[in-house]
């Protein structure tokens, strides 16, 4: 695949979206937003083939944008979302898209708090590789499926491990880590044998538990609870349980939570 496309289609203009429409527009490509109001036959219609299409929409969002994609366009399809797994993106109508493990914060009016390098791999990755480095961010473009696995395990479990501390203490991620490493390790532990369950692979636990720690040393400052960490948290044990794991960290979790309401 050509690593310079003449045109990126993004789907969601929120952080992520402008993030790297600028890069991509750094690059001399012409970027075409997706909005409520876009005719969509008219852009289909005007696209080369093989144009990238980012979406950057939120997860509750991602089905209803890959429908919006015409069938015979979804390999160009593009996915930065949390929580991605080969089993759901298939289930939603993608059936090889180019995937972004993106271990960068961005939020409005602060400057992006970069955890580690970003990890891609799909037809558009060296697209993709392109575009972080005009934003000054490192990405490394991944071969196999299994390395993709590999990263986005640990960014699953980077990312339950850190709401569900940040349940019982509302803190920094770098402070938990100085507070209680064996701690984190073991509710990490527990969320890569999830994110394996959702993979539906075994992973390199190895390499999973060394890429989710090294995210949080990187992104030290940044606050471990998330709005959606209650949810995410019940989610998990309720998914555990089905799935008839053993999850005792996290179950701790749970358990220290009912009784600081009770």
């Amino acid at each position: 695949m050509n690593s310079s496309p003449t045109d990126l289609v993004v789907f969601g203009v929120g952080q992520l979206g402008q993030l790297f429409a600028g890069g991509a527009l750094r690059l001399g490509v012409r970027v075409t937003p997706i909005t409520r109001s876009t005719d969509r036959p008219a852009v289909w219609s005007a696209l080369p083939p093989d144009t990238p299409i980012l979406i950057a929409v939120r997860e509750a969002d991602l089905a209803d944008a890959i429908a919006d994609v015409p069938e015979a366009r979804r390999g160009d399809l593009i996915l930065v979302q949390n929580e991605l797994f080969e089993p759901l993106w298939t289930d939603l109508g993608a059936e090889d898209p180019t995937v972004v493990v993106f271990w960068t914060n961005k939020k409005p009016r602060v400057p992006l708090l970069i955890g580690r390098r970003t990890a891609l791999h799909g037809r558009h990755a060296d697209f993709m590789a392109a575009v972080h480095a005009q934003l000054d961010i490192l990405a490394e473009v991944l071969s196999e499926p299994e390395a993709r696995d590999d990263e986005l395990v640990a960014k699953y479990a980077f990312i339950l491990t850190i709401n569900a501390l940040g349940l019982i203490e509302d803190t920094t991620v770098g402070a938990w880590l100085e507070k209680d490493r064996e701690r984190v390790t073991a509710v990490l532990d527990d969320a890569i044998q999830l994110g394996e369950r959702y993979a539906g692979r075994a992973c390199r636990r190895e390499r999973a538990l060394a890429g989710a720690l090294a995210g949080m040393t990187g992104m030290g400052s940044l606050k471990a609870k998330g709005r959606s960490a209650p949810s995410r948290l019940r989610r998990a044990l309720s998914d555990a349980e089905e799935a008839g794991l053993e999850l005792p960290a996290l179950t701790a979790i749970h358990h220290e939570l009912e009784e600081g309401d009770s």
